[in-house]
């Protein structure tokens, strides 16, 4: 059985999903940072939003 690792390897030699799973990567590294920042200060995504002048 293949795994994981090595499937994900495959997959990688196509430009387009490397692109996308690239992009999406960013996206979830830039959310884990986001939350760490927020929990650092105690903060409620609801205090974090209004904060920042949106909506949850």
């Amino acid at each position: 059985m293949e795994t994981f690792k090595n499937f994900l390897a495959e997959e990688l030699k196509d430009r387009e999903f490397t692109q996308a799973f690239l992009e999406e990567r960013h996206r979830l590294r830039i959310a884990y940072e986001i939350r760490k920042a927020r929990k650092r200060r105690n903060l409620t995504q609801r205090q974090l939003a209004q904060l920042a002048g949106t909506t949850q």
